[in-house]
């Protein structure tokens, strides 16, 4: 595995620690408080950082394809829902 394909696999399961983590907090959390409103905040950052990093991802993968590793196809994959997701919720 290169050094970019290392360095998105890190940064995309990072990524989909993090959304995962902040939804949680949010499901988690009373329902008026200070860390709702944080919580509210760090899934909207989460969810953009979702979207970017699959956009960059899915660039990389779609120029490499025969020289991409599986992980980074399996992460790729899985963050590639997360972002279809989110972008169908915001257009609902």
């Amino acid at each position: 595995m290169s050094a970019p394909q290392r360095y998105l696999v890190v940064a995309g399961v990072t990524v989909l620690v993090a959304f995962v983590a902040t939804t949680q907090m949010l499901s988690r959390s009373p329902f008026d408080s200070g860390v709702r409103g944080a919580a509210r905040g760090a899934v909207m950052a989460a969810g953009f950082l979702e979207i970017i990093w699959v956009i960059v991802a899915a660039t990389f993968t779609a120029t490499r394809w025969r020289t991409t590793s599986v992980p980074l196809r399996v992460i790729l994959a899985l963050n590639s829902v997360i972002a279809v997701l989110l972008v169908v919720e915001f257009f609902r």
